[in-house]
């Protein structure tokens, strides 16, 4: 798992997801007001590996790779 603040920037977190559980969600962490979503998911992260290139696809701010730990073919 790796997280970005930008699809140019190396990621700032990465690590393995070691849990997760689903929880209500009651205030936007952005916002501070109500969220539309009523649930959300919680992860369990173990820090560690060296920072990674953004590997996501599509033009949107999310992007997601499953994989091995190695870049994928060009």
């Amino acid at each position: 798992m790796a997280l970005h603040v930008s699809k140019t920037a190396p990621s700032y977190l990465r690590g393995a997801v070691k849990d997760w559980r689903v929880k209500p969600r009651n205030l936007s962490p952005a916002t501070g007001q109500q969220t539309k979503i009523k649930k959300g998911i919680e992860f369990l992260i173990e820090p560690g590996g060296e920072p990674l290139p953004w590997r996501g696809e599509g033009a949107g701010e999310k992007g997601y790779y499953y994989g091995e730990d190695q870049l994928p073919p060009d």
